[in-house]
């Protein structure tokens, strides 16, 4: 009787195990299931705001070198995904945050040299950067905020190029106004642009969908650049980040310089993490060539046709 009573508690024991062992087993590849799962649809968010925001030969650049690492920024607040790359005349770095496409440009020549305004710094550059719905057109296709457009219009001047007095660099933002003229397919709100001597950072604010109801609002913007530097953060969000390590920092302004007429858009665009990867929990997730544009269904359909296969 003791043997059997044994024999059904050794039992019981191993069936227990193993139902232990099939808990934390199937826990396991639930949570790597599902972080592989979120890893993925935040690349291909990333692919489809840089396919349709990047200037196509740009992109190419990025892609086609196997060298260049998709990484995300494990320790930054939102865990942003980054990709750089070297391409014609200069280096890219672009960052993928919850609320902006931050693209930072260092070029081998000066991006102001040469140029008869500040209007002309901006138009080169963005447009030597970004696909054509981005692009400055000629100055007769402008206008400035309240000011009535003509059928020649196609962006709004949120504020006109102009050098900053205090920190010598020159900015300024412009949004879509027609969307028959430009249309920026509701991914894009707003694009800013900061340029000094041979560097250029360009933010594009994420489109948000407003809330309905009897509060109806835009949820705040999160500007991790800003929380990675500790700069102009709430008191709320300063208390929370004050024991924790410092995780980027200016790389187009140095700590003297007197930054308080940068919009905090722009201020965020010019912080970057430190070259840190255990600090800055930096790891890769996919070879840049994952952002590559995808076949459409025209172009599939002409290369089966070419090869004399049925669509």
């Amino acid at each position: 009787m003791l043997n059997v009573l044994m024999k059904r508690m050794k039992c019981i024991s191993n069936i227990f195990t193993l139902i232990v062992f099939i808990f934390v087993f199937t826990s396991c590849l639930f949570a790597e299931t599902t972080t592989e799962k979120n890893t993925r649809m935040m690349i291909n968010s990333f692919k489809m705001h840089l396919v349709f925001e990047l200037k196509e030969d740009v992109l190419q650049k990025i892609i086609s070198d196997d060298r260049n690492q998709i990484v995300e920024l494990g320790n930054w607040k939102n865990k942003p995904m980054q990709v750089e790359s070297s391409i014609t005349n200069g280096d890219i770095r672009i960052r993928f945050e919850k609320d902006f496409i931050v693209i930072l440009y260092h070029s081998r020549y000066s991006l102001v040299a040469g140029k008869s305004n500040p209007l002309d710094v901006i138009r080169d550059t963005v447009n030597n950067l970004l696909s054509e719905p981005f692009w400055i057109g000629k100055d007769d296709t402008l206008v400035s905020l309240g000011t009535p457009a003509d059928s020649k219009v196609e962006l709004q001047m949120i504020s006109w190029p102009k050098e900053s007095a205090k920190s010598q660099i020159i900015t300024c933002s412009y949004r879509n106004l027609y969307r028959g003229k430009r249309d920026w397919k509701g991914l894009i709100d707003q694009v800013s642009v900061l340029i000094k001597d041979k560097d250029a950072v360009i933010v594009m604010e994420i489109s948000k969908a407003r809330r309905v109801g009897l509060n109806t609002y835009i949820p705040p913007y999160v500007y991790e650049g800003l929380n990675a530097a500790k700069i102009r953060l709430s008191k709320e969000e300063a208390e929370i980040a004050k024991n924790r390590p410092v995780l980027g920092y200016n790389v187009i302004l140095s700590e003297e310089t007197d930054s308080s007429d940068i919009p905090d858009d722009l201020l965020n665009g010019c912080i970057w993490p430190y070259d840190n990867k255990s600090l800055v929990g930096t790891r890769d997730v996919g070879l840049a060539n994952l952002l590559r544009r995808s076949p459409t269904v025209a172009e599939v359909k002409a290369e089966q046709e070419k090869n004399g296969e049925e669509f």
